[in-house]
């Protein structure tokens, strides 16, 4: 009877460390799916020389001795292109992305979003590329979108839009400007719009766009 409660006993323990192993490699999985440990590392060094630069001229960069001590990294974001061809062929949001092997990373002072961090390959290495803008308005407007899944930064033209991955994908405009240029007569103004309406806006404005072309020269 002894030796069976023994068993049970170790059986036990057996699943509690299987389970705590498991479950550490799941959480470990998703943080490298998040940010890579290599891109992290490069955006820390490089928060360390965007301080020093900054030290250096702060009216020119408009930080202040205060927002030095608080300086840390925020939230970062892989940011992915369209691909042209992709783009004539596919519908759907997804088919269309590469990666550009860039990220970018909100900059927080003492608890307030103040500007962009960029990391990229440079030589074979993850480097701090540049840093620069302000960054309120977008970390207000991804705060105000409920994150359920992962989450990719498209840039088009040079302005971003959150892709929000999942069954109802949507995608976010980052920028009132942004928004601006997305919107026309037909679509409306949203905070966030389904995959398959922002291809639809999309494809409408290149289209208009080459109309224009056609219509004025280039």
């Amino acid at each position: 009877m002894k030796n069976n409660k023994k068993i049970v006993l170790l059986l036990t323990m057996l699943s509690v460390v299987t389970f705590a192993i498991t479950s550490y490699a799941i959480s470990n999985q998703e943080d490298k799916n998040e940010i890579p440990i290599e891109v992290r590392a490069a955006a820390e060094e490089g928060l360390k020389k965007l301080a020093i630069i900054v030290s250096n001229d702060l009216e020119k960069f408009e930080f202040s001795e205060n927002d030095l001590d608080g300086i840390k990294l925020q939230k970062g974001y892989e940011v992915y292109f369209i691909d042209k061809d992709k783009f004539e062929k596919e519908e759907k949001l997804e088919k269309m992305l590469f990666k550009s092997n860039m990220w970018e990373f909100v900059v927080e002072c003492n608890g307030s979003p103040k500007t962009f961090l960029t990391v990229g390959l440079e030589d074979g290495e993850y480097k701090m590329l540049h840093f620069g803008g302000d960054s309120k308005e977008f970390q207000q407007k991804t705060n105000e979108y409920i994150v359920t899944n992962r989450q990719k930064l498209i840039n088009i033209r040079g302005k971003y839009f959150v892709l929000n991955e999942g069954v109802n994908s949507h995608v976010l405009p980052c920028f009132e400007e942004n928004v601006s240029w997305l919107i026309n007569e037909n679509s409306g103004r949203k905070l966030s719009y389904t995959s398959d309406e922002f291809v639809k806006i999309l494809k409408e404005n290149v289209k208009k766009n080459k109309e224009e072309e056609m219509k004025y020269g280039d």
